[in-house]
């Protein structure tokens, strides 16, 4: 406790109460206080007490900075190393993601190629003697469209190209020729 340190200090000076109290302008009733753990300094009468017994206010009040810090060193020693732990995985994780992505487009372009190949489909259609011309481009494999073409007419009354990319070719053909069947045309 601070009294008992305050006790031993001053007499390990060869201090008495008085002569300590003298030296930090206090009484020797204070002294005997506080030693005796009834009172305790303020602020600057502990600056006085440190300079006066040699030693440091932190050790005085057993406020020891070197364990504060080896404990903060090893707090931040241990965040460092969560840190970098996080760090490593979050890499390792990047990189296998794009290992995979560079195996995958590797594979799947190769079988792309393969098995999906691109043709169009060309349809005539007349309506009142007019005739109008559609072309939808699709991947053979599963028949979904991804570029159409022909007559502006076409485009303006019967298809919306954004609605029909990614539709199948059969909806986007089937609907063109409904739309000149029913206004007494046909398709061919």
């Amino acid at each position: 406790m601070l009294g008992e340190k305050i006790q031993k200090l001053r007499k390990s000076k060869g201090l008495s109460q008085e002569q300590l109290g003298d030296k930090i302008n206090v009484t020797r009733q204070t002294i005997s206080n506080w030693e005796l753990n009834e009172t305790t300094p303020n602020i600057e009468q502990l600056k006085l007490l440190s300079l006066t017994l040699d030693i440091s206010v932190d050790e005085l009040i057993d406020n020891d900075i070197k364990n504060i810090l080896v404990e903060k060193f090893e707090q931040t020693e241990i965040k460092t190393n969560k840190l970098f732990k996080t760090f490593v995985i979050i890499s390792i994780i990047i990189i296998l993601i794009f290992v995979i992505e560079i195996i995958a487009v590797t594979f799947y372009g190769l079988g792309y190629k393969k098995v999906k190949t691109d043709s169009t489909l060309y349809v005539t259609c007349e309506l009142e003697n007019q005739k109008y011309y559609f072309d939808v481009s699709y991947y053979n494999a599963d028949l979904v469209t991804f570029q159409m073409g022909g007559s502006g007419y076409i485009f303006e009354n019967v298809i919306d190209r954004k609605e029909y990319k990614g539709e199948s070719v059969i909806k986007a053909v089937t609907d063109v020729n409904n739309y000149f069947v029913s206004k007494g045309g046909s398709c061919k």
